[in-house]
């Protein structure tokens, strides 16, 4: 699947016009990596994100320890585009795995000079950190009343 379809069938483009989404594929380039290979690593300062396009990805949290899996369509890297931060987690390919590489710096001058487009995009990423954030809530309320808390 071409590049601008994958983009386009994503989270991240929902409700831009073709001419937007042509926008946004033009500052990306795809990138392969094979299994096992660090993607983002936490602590790094980077604002350059990245759109899973086919494979997984496991999510470790800066101790190390495991804290999810992104498939296909999942963007990984926008917590330091956002916040202009450290990176607060290592993504990882697991397996043969596609993405679709955005340059923070290249982004954030695209949403400067197309602010309607900057709108959209970044309601769509907060959207998806909400659903992120209410699925981890709905976990720890699961692992504290296990336990008794």
């Amino acid at each position: 699947m071409e590049l601008v379809k994958q983009v386009e069938s994503s989270y991240l483009a929902q409700g831009l016009l073709d001419t937007e989404v042509a926008s946004i594929v033009a500052i990306a380039s795809e990138r392969r990596y094979p299994g096992g290979e660090t993607i983002v690593r936490a602590g790094e300062l980077a604002t350059d994100f990245f759109l899973v396009l086919e494979g997984k990805v496991l999510v470790r949290g800066a101790d190390g320890e495991p804290i999810g899996r992104l498939a296909a369509g999942a963007m990984v890297g926008e917590v330091a585009l956002l916040t202009g931060g450290e990176r607060t987690a290592t993504v990882m390919s697991e397996g043969e795995t596609v993405v679709a590489h955005f340059p923070g710096e290249a982004f954030n001058a695209l949403i400067d000079r197309e602010p309607s487009l900057g709108v959209r995009v970044l309601r769509n990423i907060g959207a998806t950190l909400v659903d992120r954030l209410q699925r981890s809530n709905i976990q720890l309320e699961r692992v504290l009343a296990a336990s008794g808390f």
